[in-house]
């Protein structure tokens, strides 16, 4: 016969040799010790104090009395008592960890009294059910007894009568339990602990492990393989009756599930009577599914049990499958956008960075709990009844038609004010409920100390106007970690959470929430239950509450199930409230609750048929509705989750397939992807003027693209720049960015974002050299001193703070390589933080109180921006703490562009033309100098070497009176570099030799004129004409001569101004050049860096490499 190999676990294997070597020691005692003689029993301890206390140890028997009377049994004569030992041992009531010590007790008593196993077993058959008419009376009883007596047996003390006791109990369970199974514990107890020694049963559990033979386990010897066999049938048998009884149930419930379905379809909701049914259902199958497992597992084979058929019907069920096979693969999501899905799945994990001793509930804590707090966690376990029936529903829906029939200030009977009776009574109602919540409010203040207190206030009002995520995020930290976390201030948070009505903050309140859900589950369960109430409470009696309020509470229910701390059960439930209601508050909520969370619950598998049920239902009830207003808002919110098929029709023109592919280009621009698109729209039709046009338009409209592509997009127009054809275009983009600009001021708030992205777009511009500095600080200039026009309170308006940080950041750092950008920037600095302390000050002056009585604070953003800000341009310099340090730094720029500009004045009192040529000149000569300096720092920062620049502190002092410096490190040349220096360097001394070496002949006498003579004596009148007389020195016959030469000064002039012209024209080819061999060579560095050399380019010269300023 093969040999069998089986896999088990070390622990399995371990533990069944450990119980097979105690059978085997047992049954060692049970033969060598021979039972007491009577001159034995002569000699040992008979006296009636010691026997009885031994008799009294074993009627209470348990661990440690079974340990001292092991040790008593040679020592005391007990052959008097051997039948009250049985009887004692047999009627009590142990437990399975007493089992060992009972075991071993018995073993030794058996061994001594040869009477006491005989005795023993004929007591523990009292309690078996051995008969067809027996029952079972004690399960719990019968449970340890059955396994009493199997250790028994296999430890020697029974022989085969035991053996057939234990046969006979399997056999009645299994002939009376074949519909109820109530006796599956002890079936299960006994197998799951002496499976193989009874049955060879192997659990499936431990089938992963070692491999050993079959043949190799040890076995019992009383325990033969056919034994063993009639005794895994009778339990295989057992399993498989509680195997088709799960499956019955599981048929059962599939068909009340279709019942139900039908009723969904037909009337929008199953009955009562067909949810409770499942309900009961699906426990009772849930429990007897767990039944089945076990014993599979203690078996060791695969569970036989089927599951629920979600499929709804075919159509839902192949919708279902799709819409799951699309969010796997991607092309399907449960949001709108990325943002969208970054906000509600990447929260912080507070978990992880909160110290465990901080955690208001254990680490365990689960959603499970959700039934206890009221909320139903399972979508199919979803029980919304019918208040009404069909009857009166119709006659609910016919009231409705007839109060929208009559007139509309009937019906808005919630937010249209009644008689004067009702409006006073909401009056006192509201002023009660306020003296209610002001005297807690106290009696809290006066548990809590003066400190707490002062801390929660603040971190309430921080938090009534958070809208950032960053802060939201920061301040659930803060209230785990810090002192705040009491039960005091717990209340008057959830109290905040529960009452708040804003609706731009509530997505930021559930993300609060769902952040500490991590760590206080319980609050955050108390939270959701309190916001459900309202819910309901607003639903049923929704003349004590406004239109806000319950737009509120609906709105924060649908942010709570994105988050998933309320289950999308609860959702459903929720929402069928709201539909089966369909009065006017329940249409506003309803229309509410579908525009928030709809799309949601639509694209989730779970929730998908449902939701689209409650869609159907919501469509058709619509037509009862004759107010165009709700009619309005019922198809904006039902279009939302299923958008009209239509749209595909429209009748909008279509768009040329060139200028898509323009779209296509700037729309789509990477960093990899410059250098291709740029070559793309050089080659359009640059005469067509649609084309011209619509280009221009996009490269001037930065909000098409995200914000990380700006740099790439103003790339581009910087390479257009460099073409000598294409360089208008530039010029035009310029233009309307500054245009786009100046529109924004004058409306604010209405396009302040395209603001944003034009102002960030401008200073990538100027970074990559296609406007100047001083277009750069003439729109700085303009945001911060454009007149502030519109109803918008002018110190709420901080947007212009924003544009400003914004732009100064993003050229900040090529304006700190020059030192004239830098003056300038410090200069421009003053005003702006003056206009910002300004700003300040207006808002201490007029913001609002929140609801706690507290000053609304300064937005955290805009401190953070020009903090930021500071950080990029004043980086270790004293920031103006008020307005007054603000205004003393405007005073110093303008006093010294005062006595700058009474110097100029007084120059121009004395100006004439031969003075103003002079100074034109010189102030020509000023610029070249300032243009040579500005470019020998770019060669010094291109080239390397290290250089300080020290500043001066006239306006911005350092924070430790300390001069800052600016290093320029050392850049690490390579082979090429130092190879081209050298042989610069060369070429330079080997000039200088050869010019040093060169013969100058002596110089000879010159004739002069005499005419050259009187004319540079003064002698002869010059002529009033447009021209002069020069003087040449000129050679002729080897002889020097000086001679007179009428040369006209429009000529020489011309001729000098050309010669000019040509070497600026030389030196900025050269500085071109050198920048672009610097750039190139810093991007070859960068690649090398990575380990990747670039290819060579197919076409070197087709389009030029546009650097960023240096």
């Amino acid at each position: 016969m093969a040999a069998q190999w089986v896999t088990v676990s070390d622990e399995w294997l371990t533990e069944v040799r450990k119980r097979c070597e105690g059978y085997k020691e047992s049954r060692r005692i049970l033969t060598h010790i021979k039972p007491f003689g009577e001159q034995e029993l002569r000699k040992m301890d008979s006296t009636l104090k010691k026997t009885t206390a031994v008799m009294k140890k074993i009627k209470m028997l348990n661990k440690e009395h079974a340990a001292a009377l092991s040790a008593d049994l040679d020592k005391i004569n007990l052959s008097k008592f051997v039948e009250e030992m049985a009887v004692a041992v047999a009627d009590t009531k142990f437990k399975i960890s007493d089992l060992p010590n009972v075991v071993s007790l018995c073993v030794g008593i058996s061994a001594r009294y040869a009477r006491f196993s005989e005795l023993l077993l004929s007591q523990l058959r009292k309690y078996l059910p051995l008969k067809k008419s027996d029952t079972i009376t004690n399960p719990a009883k019968l449970r340890v007894d059955l396994r009493l007596i199997t250790e028994l047996t296999l430890h020697g003390v029974f022989g085969k009568e035991g053996l057939q006791s234990i046969g006979a109990v399997v056999v009645f369970i299994n002939g009376t339990d074949k519909t109820d199974h109530p006796s599956h514990p002890i079936v299960s107890s006994l197998f799951s602990a002496l499976g193989w020694e009874l049955a060879a049963f192997i659990p499936k559990e431990t089938k992963k492990g070692v491999n050993i033979e079959r043949a190799d386990l040890p076995t019992h010897e009383l325990m033969t393989d056919e034994r063993r066999k009639t005794m895994a049938e009778m339990v295989v048998i057992y399993w498989r009756s509680i195997g088709q009884k799960v499956n019955a149930l599981c048929q059962k419930i599939n068909e009340k599930k279709r019942a139900a379905r039908r009723q969904e379809k037909t009337k929008g909701d199953a009955t009562s009577e067909i949810k409770k049914n499942l309900e009961e259902l699906r426990e009772e199958w849930k429990k007897w599914k767990e039944v089945e497992r076990e014993m599979a597992t203690v078996i060791g084979d695969d569970s036989m049990s089927k599951d629920e058929d979600d499929s709804a019907d075919e159509s839902d069920e192949e919708a279902v499958v799709g819409l799951s096979k699309a969010l796997e693969d991607g092309s399907l999501s449960l949001w709108p956008d990325q943002d969208g899905r970054s906000f509600y799945e990447n929260t912080l994990a507070l978990r992880k960075i909160v110290p465990a001793a901080l955690f208001k509930d254990d680490g365990n804590s689960t959603r499970k709990d959700d039934s206890k707090s009221g909320m139903t966690s399972c979508i199919e376990d979803v029980n919304v009844e019918m208040e009404e029936g069909e009857d009166e529903e119709e006659e609910k829906s016919q009231k409705i038609e007839e109060d929208y029939d009559s007139d509309i200030s009937d019906t808005m009977y919630v937010d249209v004010d009644g008689d004067e009776e009702e409006v006073e009574k909401k009056k006192k109602e509201m002023e009660m409920e306020r003296v209610e919540e002001e005297m807690k409010r106290e009696v809290v203040y006066a548990e809590n100390s003066t400190e707490k207190k002062e801390f929660m206030d603040i971190f309430l009002s921080e938090l009534y106007s958070m809208t950032n995520r960053d802060n939201i995020d920061t301040a659930a930290l803060e209230y785990v970690n810090n002192s705040l976390n009491t039960p005091i201030n717990s209340r008057r948070l959830k109290h905040f959470m529960v009452k708040c009505a804003r609706p731009d903050v509530l997505p930021f309140y559930a993300r609060f929430l769902a952040t500490l859900d991590q760590v206080m589950h319980d609050f955050v369960s108390e939270v959701c239950s309190l916001i459900l109430e309202r819910f309901r409470d607003q639903l049923s009696h929704y003349s004590n509450y406004m239109t806000g309020e319950r737009i509120s509470t609906t709105i924060m229910i649908g942010e709570l199930i994105k988050f998933g701390v309320i289950p999308r059960a609860e959702g459903l439930v929720c929402l069928r409230q709201l539909v089966f209601d369909f009065r006017l508050p329940a249409v506003e909520m309803l229309c509410t609750f579908v525009e928030n969370c709809g799309f949601y619950l639509f694209r989730n598998p779970d929730s998908h048929s449902k939701m689209k049920t409650l869609l159907d239902v919501m469509h058709t009830k619509k037509k009862r509705i004759k107010d165009v207003r709700l009619q309005n808002l019922l198809d904006n919110a039902y279009f939302s989750v299923l958008p009209p098929e239509e749209q595909s029709t429209s009748s909008r023109p279509s768009i040329p397939p060139i200028l898509r592919f323009i779209r296509r280009l700037v729309t789509s621009i990477t960093e990899e992807s410059i250098v291709s698109h740029l070559k793309c729209i050089r080659k359009l039709d640059w005469t067509d003027s649609l084309i011209s046009e619509y280009t221009i338009a996009l490269l001037s409209s930065p909000w098409i693209v995200s914000i990380e592509c700006l740099p790439h997009l103003a790339s581009l127009v910087g390479g257009l720049n460099e073409l000598p054809k294409h360089d208008w275009i530039a010029v035009a983009v310029v233009d309307n960015v500054l245009e786009s600009i100046r529109l924004s001021l004058e409306k604010p708030r209405v396009l302040n974002q395209e603001a944003l992205s034009c102002i960030i777009y401008l200073g990538e511009l100027y970074n990559f050299c296609v406007c100047n500095s001083q277009v750069v600080f003439k729109t700085l200039y303009q945001v911060i001193s454009f007149p502030e026009s519109g109803p918008y309170s002018s110190w709420r308006d901080l947007s212009r703070i924003r544009l400003v940080s914004s732009l100064v950041v993003t050229v900040g750092e090529f304006f700190r390589t020059s030192r004239k950008s830098t003056s300038s920037m410090m200069c421009f600095l003053a005003y702006f933080y003056r206009f910002y302390w300004m700003k300040r000050e207006g808002w201490v002056a007029n913001a609002p109180l929140t609801q706690l009585g507290v000053q609304e604070p300064f937005p955290k953003d805009i401190e953070s921006s020009v903090r930021e800000l500071h950080k990029e341009m004043l980086k270790g310099r004293r920031e103006p703490r008020s307005i007054k340090d603000a205004e003393d730094a405007v005073r110093v720029v303008e006093k010294n562009f005062k006595a700058k500009v009474d110097a100029v004045l007084r120059a121009a009192s004395h100006y004439d033309e031969g003075e103003g040529t002079s100074m034109e000149r010189g102030l020509e000569a000023l610029r070249e100098e300032e243009e040579e300096q500005d470019e020998e720092n770019c060669h010094r920062y291109a080239d390397g070497g290290e250089e300080v620049l020290l500043e001066e502190d006239t306006l911005f002092g350092k924070v430790e009176s300390e001069m800052v410096s600016r290093v320029v490190r050392n850049r690490v040349n390579d082979e090429e570099d130092d190879e081209f220096s050298d042989q610069l360097d060369k070429m330079m001394n080997d000039a200088i030799k050869t010019s040093q070496l060169t013969s100058v002949p002596a110089g000879g006498t010159v004739n002069v004129t005499s005419s050259a003579l009187n004319l540079s004596s003064g002698k002869v009148e010059r002529s009033s004409g447009g021209s002069r007389p020069q003087i040449l020195l000129r050679g002729k016959n080897n002889r020097t001569t000086l001679k007179e030469v009428d040369v006209k000064e429009e000529r020489l002039e011309r001729v000098w101004r050309e010669n000019i012209q040509k070497k600026e024209n030389e030196r900025a080819h050269l500085k071109k050049l050198t920048l672009a061999h610097s750039a190139r060579q810093y991007r070859e560095e960068e690649e090398a860096g990575d380990g990747e050399r670039p290819p060579p380019p197919s076409h070197p010269t087709s389009i030029p490499f546009v650097p960023r300023r240096l």
